[in-house]
């Protein structure tokens, strides 16, 4: 009798602890559920993972698989994130095994996506080609959105950061995106969030390994209202549109997001590689502008950055950017110390660098070494170029390689299912035997195969017919383009002739013969112009009936501007206004006339008619970092940059002659890529810059 007590109370005591065991495994999971939902990236929430996940398994019995796959993977992702690539892959291994042992197939796609990467960074890259070939097979097992969503951005890792495959990484990073948009719109959960702005990111990486800045902005954008969520995603995004924009040469916009990226990375202690890069990104920006003291600065910021981070990969870059640094200024002995200091992390991280680095240090020594020394770097470069040439070459092949065996699988699984199908559909009709079923449909097909005619046929002239009216807008809309350009253009002048015509006549016994044959000559002059311009302007209108087309050519800039002096010079003698044209005779650019002819026009125009009696129109020019400069000054009240894009921007149908003119000479200087800018002044005047490129 005392020993059934005791072992009644033994069983008592037993069934306590597992009580309480797994009222703790449940607390431990929620717990993890909630740190998920509020997941921010910061060091303080990935620890709390691992912790909860260690809780979690020592909780968790050995038949509880979805448990322990989910504490697997909160460890796994924690270590991943702190770049504790050994013990991540241990962790994500457990949680796919167990995701295997319980039979649920879907949920082993997010630890097996983890290790396609994982694998590639330890250096297995059989194990790696192995995982992203099982997550290529769930595709068809995944009804889900975000595990289909989660399969193509992993797939797109793995072609973008292990095979180079660009084209391919970019339609799986867009397929993954596709598929999250539905989601990010209705979830409140911080983490999907973030996991959508991080997938339009990736889709912005491709696009500016691509060179495409305009691209890679669009996406950034996409990702910008979930910034605030990550710190981690923040800084990278900030990272890239400093990028962008400077491949754009927009100073204001890298600058702006250089200034945010400095106050992101000061909220936290970690070493960030983009506030390395960023700085060397400006230094590069003014490099450009030969502006080589805020070049330095930013330099420097790099350098201690660099040294802080203490990684080989952002010394060697920061040096080989001060190398550049002292070529561009041709103190070839401190670019060839620098770039020695960046030739071993150069050659070991990033071939493309080191082929930069070897040509960088042949130009360097031939002004520093002997020829036998340039000749051996020189080789040097040339093996290194051939190789990464050969290398891309390669990848290319392979890529479009690739590429079609994707296709032919697609073709043959397709194929086979047609053969599956119609021998099913043969069988079930030989069976029946029921062959005037059979007629009917076939009579039935015959007929919708008709009517499918008919509505192709209808669905191709609705497509024509809709391609010949936008034709005629865009015709009608460019005729009114050139009836607006010819009659701005030339009211002014004709108006002018017709003043002086009637003063002369209504004045004529107040004027000397002297007088009124230098006016003769004048009016002469103009009206010889005005017809000669007249004619171009109608010449040139012709051949831009159907669109508006661009005729670059070599012309000297003084003559072609003394032609709009002498076409303005009655309005000008009128108002008693000098116009000096000071632009030597021999500069000449290369962009169409009939444009540049347009633009000269109407801005000599605005400024006579925005001069004082008595004063004087100042034409200068420049040339600054392969730019043609273009300098139009006068007196009178001052016109700035923001009542310039005021008057471009009004799309009001009650223009003024003056806002048109803007208008048309803005669309104009875009389509020949000059810039129009105001120069704004503390004093009473106009300053107006044209910058013709080389």
């Amino acid at each position: 009798m005392k020993q059934l007590l005791f072992s009644l109370f033994l069983s008592l005591i037993v069934i306590a602890g597992y009580g309480r065991d797994d009222n703790r495994l449940e607390s431990t999971k929620a717990a993890l559920d909630q740190l998920y939902a509020g997941f921010n990236g910061s060091p303080e929430s990935i620890g709390k993972l691992i912790d909860l996940g260690k809780e979690g398994i020592s909780l968790s019995p050995s038949d509880k698989h979805d448990y322990r796959l989910q504490f697997y993977l909160a460890m796994g992702t924690g270590y991943y994130y702190q770049q504790n690539f050994s013990q991540a892959k241990v962790n994500f291994e457990l949680a796919t095994k167990e995701a295997l042992a319980a039979k649920i197939i879907e949920q082993a796609v997010k630890p097996l996506g983890n290790l396609v990467s994982i694998y590639y960074y330890l250096g297995e890259k059989e194990l790696a080609d192995s995982a992203a070939k099982e997550l290529k097979a769930m595709l068809d097992k995944n009804d889900t959105l975000k595990n289909k969503g989660d399969i193509y951005y992993n797939l797109g890792l793995y072609n973008h950061q292990q095979k180079f495959y660009y084209s391919i990484a970019l339609d799986y990073f867009l397929k993954s995106l596709e598929l999250h948009k539905p989601i990010v719109d209705t979830t409140h959960i911080p983490k999907l969030k973030i996991d959508y702005g991080v997938k339009a990111m990736m889709v912005a990486e491709i696009y500016l390994y691509l060179k495409q800045p305009d691209k890679t902005i669009e996406y950034l954008n996409i990702a910008k209202p979930y910034l605030e969520l990550s710190q981690i995603l923040t800084i990278a995004v900030y990272g890239k549109y400093i990028k962008s924009y400077v491949l754009l040469n927009d100073k204001a916009n890298a600058l702006k997001y250089y200034n945010l990226l400095q106050i992101k990375g000061q909220e936290s202690t970690g070493n960030w590689s983009e506030l390395v890069s960023s700085n060397i990104q400006l230094a590069e920006l003014y490099e450009k502008e030969n502006n080589f003291k805020i070049a330095r600065n930013y330099l420097e910021k790099a350098d201690i950055q660099a040294k802080k981070d203490n990684k080989e990969i952002l010394t060697s870059s920061v040096n080989l950017s001060w190398g550049d640094f002292y070529k561009l200024q041709k103190d070839y002995s401190k670019a060839l110390q620098y770039y020695n200091l960046s030739q071993k992390g150069s050659a070991a991280y990033n071939k493309e660098q080191y082929a930069g680095y070897l040509k960088s240090i042949t130009e360097v020594k031939l002004f520093t070494e002997s020829p036998a020394e340039t000749y051996i770097s020189f080789q040097q470069y040339i093996a290194a170029s051939d190789s990464l040439t050969k290398e891309m070459i390669a990848l290319n092949i392979a890529e479009m390689e690739a590429i079609y065996q994707n296709k032919s699988k697609q073709q043959l699984i397709e194929t086979q299912s047609e053969i599956i199908t119609y021998s099913q559909k043969e069988k079930l009709g030989l069976i029946a035997g029921l062959i005037l079923l059979l007629f009917i449909a076939l009579l039935i097909y015959n007929t919708y195969r008709n009517k499918k005619k008919v509505a192709d046929l209808l669905n191709s002239k609705n497509e024509t017919l809709n391609e010949l009216n936008k034709k005629l807008e865009t015709a009608n809309a460019t005729k009114a383009k050139l009836f607006g350009i010819i009659s701005h253009d030339l009211r002014s002048p004709i108006s002018q002739v017709n003043h002086f015509l009637q003063l002369q006549q209504m004045n004529a016994p107040l004027i000397t013969e002297e007088q009124k044959k230098a006016i003769q000559e004048k009016v002469k002059g103009a009206t010889v112009q005005l017809l000669e311009t007249m004619e171009d302007l109608l010449v040139w209108s012709k051949t831009q009936m159907d669109v508006f087309k661009v005729n670059k050519q070599d012309i000297h800039l003084n003559p072609l501007i003394n032609n709009n002096i002498l076409l303005l010079e009655l309005k000008a003698l009128d108002k008693n206004i000098t116009i000096n044209n000071v632009i030597p005779g021999d500069i000449k650019v290369k962009t169409d006339p009939d444009y540049l002819n347009t633009i000269i026009r109407n801005l000599l125009q605005n400024a006579l008619n925005a001069s004082p009696d008595s004063t004087t129109i100042n034409i200068g020019y420049n040339y600054e970092s392969f730019f043609h400069k273009i300098i139009i000054k006068n007196s009178g009240r001052s016109f700035s940059q923001s009542d310039f894009e005021n008057a471009i921007s009004d799309t009001s149908h009650s223009l003024s002659n003056s806002s048109l003119g803007l208008r048309i000479i803005h669309e104009m200087a875009g389509k020949i890529g000059i810039s129009i800018h105001y120069v704004d002044s503390s004093v009473q005047e106009t300053i107006v810059e044209l910058k013709i490129p080389e």
